[in-house]
């Protein structure tokens, strides 16, 4: 009887292994990540799929290659394929499916599903001396 078990056991894997992506989505979240280099390099989409719920910026770390800097408890995204933000000029900015995000990347939990955009622009919030965030003239 064991043995019955375990190969029914085995072959349950298999046809979960071999099920077509598509209706094997159940087992996994899936994240679409689209990258905008602005003028340094050509824009790329990429995907990324988990088995547990992620932060955007986990996700980014799964499909690009990130430096981050920490600030106390929070942790900005200053590069992403050596392309890095300069405070005051440029930097990183997401949105998660086309709307800016109200959250870090750390702390911004995603939806199965969920695309996220991340943009390389004009940095329009540098850090001034007494910590508040000031919209760049």
């Amino acid at each position: 009887m064991k043995q019955m078990t375990f190969w029914l056991g085995i072959l349950f894997c298999s046809a979960v292994l071999a099920a077509d992506p598509e209706e094997a989505s159940f087992l996994k979240n899936e994240y679409t990540v689209q990258i905008d280099y602005s003028d340094s390099k050509q824009p790329v989409t990429r995907s990324y799929s988990s088995s547990r719920d992620m932060s955007a910026l986990e996700v980014l770390m799964h499909v690009a290659v990130v430096e981050t800097h920490p600030v106390s408890d929070f942790v900005f995204v200053t590069s992403i394929d050596q392309v890095a933000g300069e405070r005051g000029k440029t930097a990183w900015y997401y949105k998660v499916n086309g709307l800016p995000a109200k959250l870090l990347a750390m702390d911004n939990i995603l939806s199965p599903g969920d695309t996220l955009q991340w943009v390389y622009k004009k940095d329009v919030c540098s850090i001034t001396v007494d910590g508040k965030c000031k919209m760049a003239e």
